[in-house]
């Protein structure tokens, strides 16, 4: 599914919409009126009716949390039934969605009515530039590898930070980066690795 996802973001055709805290947004009343009575109740039956808070228990309005072992299909489930009405083409992934642009707006309207805040920062719609699962594509340049890059804390930061550079540095995507730039990066990149023990250095990273 999610090389799918990384195949359809090539369309020009096609908007990818993302939200915000999405695995807390599928609430138990929306579940309860839009899923089929059997699979609501062994839904309901095997969520967690109260959460413990500094010793207060306190009823979740959300159906349940990431991690655990439905959340992540029923959000796809739910995302997916709204989006293939509008649109047969569409594929859901989690809370990656691939729409035709000329209903990605209709999509996220009802999305908000049922909870649901898409994150626009991360959302393209009409756009030459197009993200999902984890790929990026711009109509100009093709596949783009790209990552985001925090403050380093721990000595895994380091090692985590330092895969992010070589696969930049190693990857034919990102032939056009500037010389300056690519030379800076590389200084940085064999000053970290500098830092990093040799116990925990091993082979180079083959992707993201």
């Amino acid at each position: 599914a999610q090389k799918l996802h990384q195949l359809l973001i090539t369309s020009r055709n096609k908007a990818t919409i993302d939200f915000s805290n999405a695995s807390d947004s599928v609430l138990t009343k929306v579940v309860q009126a839009l899923f089929p009575y059997g699979v609501t109740e062994l839904l309901i039956k095997t969520r967690s009716t109260y959460v413990d808070i500094d010793g207060e228990l306190v009823e979740p309005y959300k159906l349940s949390s990431m991690g655990n072992g439905f959340t992540f299909e029923v959000m796809s489930a739910l995302l997916y039934s709204i989006a293939h009405v509008l649109d047969s083409s569409a594929r859901v992934f989690g809370d990656d969605v691939i729409i035709a642009n000329k209903h990605a707006l209709t999509f996220i309207a009802v999305t908000k009515i049922i909870g649901f805040q898409p994150n626009m920062k991360k959302t393209f719609i009409n756009s030459p530039f197009r993200e999902s699962c984890g790929a990026f594509f711009h109509d100009d340049v093709g596949f783009l590898t790209s990552f985001e890059f925090t403050r380093m804390k721990t000595e895994v930061d380091v090692i985590t930070f330092c895969n992010k550079l070589y696969i930049i540095l190693h990857n034919e995507n990102t032939k056009f980066l500037s010389l300056s730039l690519r030379q800076e990066l590389s200084i940085l990149h064999g000053e970290l690795c500098s830092l990093i023990p040799a116990s925990q250095k091993g082979y180079a990273p083959e992707g993201s």
